[in-house]
């Protein structure tokens, strides 16, 4: 499946500009520029690493917290959101370096506000500014985590998420224009979206190719109510829903 060229507004081109050079941890110094390396933006929002043709950028806060690049085959970004509440984007609070593994985590609170008592007149006006004086009843809660560990040929995304069940949750990867992606089935209704329900993926730009999967999924839910509306060009999807233990890998072919 070929893809169609992407504007300079795609969201390679918004990471490329928005993504300052990495230092190593308490130095003033871009990472080394050689075939291998590896550093951690201080205070912990943004870790890269290089190895020859391989390079990935991990970040905090950042709803494109994993970009992965094998010579020109490109994930241009990793996101996934849950539909927690409207509110379930993923955007790590933290970033640790766990042994092998980079780990970003998010914890997610929510609940269903009751009226006052005795009733208070409320207004359009004062309606935001009073309700977090309101009860809330039924708390919920779900906590993310995304671990990203190195492979021989690439890299592993493990996503677990517990807490609330039954929460449907959407992984995007999203791909790089001029290449081309097979063993995914095309989504009947989204533009350019495309779903992994079982087994891997394959994308191939030039000589270069990415195997991307397991996928396993349970519903083609891919537009989550609350999500970052889906990104320009060419996107895989895996799913999954609450309590969610998903590994997806990255890794170069041939």
């Amino acid at each position: 499946m070929p893809m169609e060229r992407s504007s300079p507004k795609s969201p390679a081109a918004r990471i490329s500009t928005s993504v300052a050079p990495c230092l190593t941890p308490g130095s003033a110094s871009p990472i080394s520029r050689g075939k291998t390396a590896t550093a951690k933006w201080p205070p912990s929002r943004l870790a890269r690493v290089r190895r020859g043709k391989l390079s990935v950028s991990i970040l905090r806060g950042r709803d494109h917290f994993f970009t992965f690049r094998y010579g020109s085959a490109v994930v241009n970004t990793v996101r996934f959101a849950s539909a927690f509440f409207g509110k379930g984007q993923f955007k790590a609070k933290t970033l640790e370096k766990k042994g092998s593994s980079f780990v970003l985590t998010q914890q997610l609170e929510a609940g269903y506000y009751q009226p006052f008592s005795p009733p208070r007149l409320i207004t359009t006006e004062t309606y935001d500014d009073t309700r977090e004086e309101r009860r809330r009843t039924e708390i919920c809660h779900l906590d993310t985590v995304a671990e990203l560990t190195e492979t021989p040929k690439g890299f592993r995304l493990h996503i677990k998420a517990t807490g609330t069940e039954e929460v449907p949750l959407t992984v995007e990867i999203n791909l790089r224009e001029g290449g081309t992606l097979e063993g995914a089935e095309k989504h009947p209704t989204v533009k350019d979206a495309w779903v992994l329900r079982r087994g891997h993926a394959t994308y191939t730009k030039g000589k270069d190719k990415l195997r991307i999967g397991p996928g396993n999924s349970p519903h083609t839910y891919v537009e989550v109510r609350g999500a970052l509306p889906k990104l320009a060009g060419t996107c895989l999807y895996v799913t999954a829903i609450t309590p969610v233990d998903q590994v997806i890998e990255f890794e170069s072919v041939g």
